[in-house]
């Protein structure tokens, strides 16, 4: 008979890597379509991932807040971010009536203020800005290590899908 060989245990500090590299993954995957939630109860589901399996603390409380947290849809994104504009405009005009409002240029089509105005709302409404602006209103960016450490894992995450990362062995299955 032929003995098993024992499997090799991955070192902690190599779990929180592909930790790192999974949400990354999933961050980059799923949130520039609108709301994660769906796509991470598919992922939980399918790879039988809970918060609890994850080593690092700050990675618990990421994927729980994409489990909880409602990142809305493109569409919507861009709908309260025009009302927020548009209220700023107001109130840039209510403090100095001098000013001009910028409502009348953002909604002539084709001119320059017309382009800039859709460039903001496409850049804001993308999936990583729309992830920090809700996890700040949550207040949870100090659990999850702040804006610069989930730069850095979505950076880490953008060549791999969560399901290769998952068959490295980090979840068990």
């Amino acid at each position: 008979m032929r003995r098993k060989k024992p499997k090799k245990r991955i070192t902690v500090k190599a779990r929180v890597e592909l930790e790192r590299r999974f949400l990354g993954a999933v961050i980059n995957r799923y949130s520039n379509r609108g709301d994660m939630r769906e796509d991470v109860a598919f992922l939980r589901d399918r790879l039988g991932i809970s918060w609890r399996n994850f080593r690092d603390k700050r990675h618990r409380a990421l994927w729980r807040a994409l489990e909880a947290l409602d990142l809305k849809s493109v569409e919507e994104r861009m709908i309260v971010l025009e009302k927020e504009m548009y209220a700023a405009d107001e109130e840039r005009v209510k403090a100095d009536p001098r000013l001009e409002s910028a409502k009348e240029a953002w909604e002539t089509p084709g001119s320059p203020a017309a382009e800039d105005f859709k460039k903001k709302l496409i850049k804001g409404s993308r999936g990583l800005l729309w992830l920090e602006r809700e996890l700040e209103a949550a207040g949870a960016f100090p659990v999850v290590g702040g804006k610069k450490y989930l730069r850095e894992i979505a950076e880490t995450g953008e060549v791999l899908t969560p399901e290769h990362v998952a068959e490295l062995g980090l979840f068990g299955r």
